[in-house]
């Protein structure tokens, strides 16, 4: 081994296809990560290394997502188990090819914790920083744009904000998870974004300062084919303008 970068929370770009001059088949992904750099004789082949982490990842459950080359037509192969994804490629190096080369690059993907709890102070900060923040607190009935009781609380952590910072306008955006149709997705967010801003109209913030937006299933930022997953694409977004 030559080196190791791990990461509690980063990006990963994972091969899901043949390499392509357009429309490349590859996927970013979020996530803890993990890759691992090595180096060893050129009597190991790349195709051998390939064949023995294919062979590897298939006993241990793994599917196959893609086995065939990257870019620099190094060799590659992709695998998955639920949201864990590992990708190995490899190529010749060295003089006269004395080296083999190659990478394993691990993914368990997961949304980034919001370890903050969504006070007033806290979301100020957030929006100063990035300028969005997606909020988890705020709560819809299933299939409806109707707040449950619960989401006061942060709701009301908004309202302070907004009376603290008089002259900031927000975007309240909403975003749901895939499930359903995508014309009703897109409804349903609209509808509970324009909720949100009526709650905080009904309680003393200027609604001029508020526009409400929906993105329906379009900017997902989990897999949705988990239930983890898209309970997180399931949120309400805060966006400074």
């Amino acid at each position: 081994m030559v080196s190791c970068d791990n990461k509690e929370f980063d990006q990963a770009v994972i091969r899901t296809g043949p390499h392509k001059e357009e429309n490349d088949a590859v996927k970013t992904l979020e996530g803890a990560t993990e890759i691992l750099n090595f180096e060893c004789s050129g009597k190991t082949s790349p195709l051998q290394v390939v064949r023995n982490s294919t062979a590897a990842m298939q006993k241990a459950g793994y599917q196959m997502v893609h086995n065939g080359k990257e870019e620099n037509d190094y060799l590659s192969v992709t695998s998955r188990k639920g949201d864990q994804w590992i990708q190995v490629y490899s190529s010749p190096g060295g003089d006269n090819n004395s080296i083999t080369f190659y990478t394993l690059k691990a993914v368990a993907v997961m949304a980034m914790k919001q370890e903050m709890e969504a006070t007033a102070e806290a979301i100020a900060s957030e929006l100063q920083t990035s300028g969005r923040m997606a909020l988890y607190g705020i709560n819809f009935a299933t299939n409806s744009a109707a707040i449950t009781p619960e989401s006061d609380k942060v709701l009301g952590e908004i309202a302070t904000l907004l009376k603290n910072q008089p002259d900031w306008k927000i975007t309240v955006e909403g975003h749901t998870d895939n499930v359903g149709a995508k014309a009703a997705n897109q409804t349903l967010s609209q509808k509970r974004a324009e909720s949100v801003v009526a709650w905080l109209g009904n309680h003393e913030v200027d609604r001029a300062r508020l526009a409400a937006a929906g993105f329906g299933d379009t900017k997902p930022v989990q897999d949705n084919t988990t239930e983890e997953g898209r309970a997180k694409n399931r949120r309400v977004e805060l966006v400074r303008r």
